[in-house]
């Protein structure tokens, strides 16, 4: 029995480490959107400049 998992990691805010996952890569990215918005939301109430993006090609792992 195979198990497939799509792990999502979120880098680009430093003081934090998120993390989120799905069943399928659209679940994933579903889930990844969600929270995404939640920081940005975070971001804007505590008046902070959202971080500047990175380079996506920097920091591909596939496993």
């Amino acid at each position: 029995m195979k198990i497939t998992v799509t792990s999502v990691h979120l880098p680009d805010f430093p003081s934090q480490q998120f993390h989120t996952h799905g069943d399928t890569y659209e679940e994933a990215l579903k889930n990844a959107v969600e929270v995404l918005e939640l920081l940005v939301e975070e971001y804007q109430i505590d008046g902070k400049s959202l971080p500047k993006p990175k380079n996506i090609t920097e920091n591909l792992l596939f496993a």
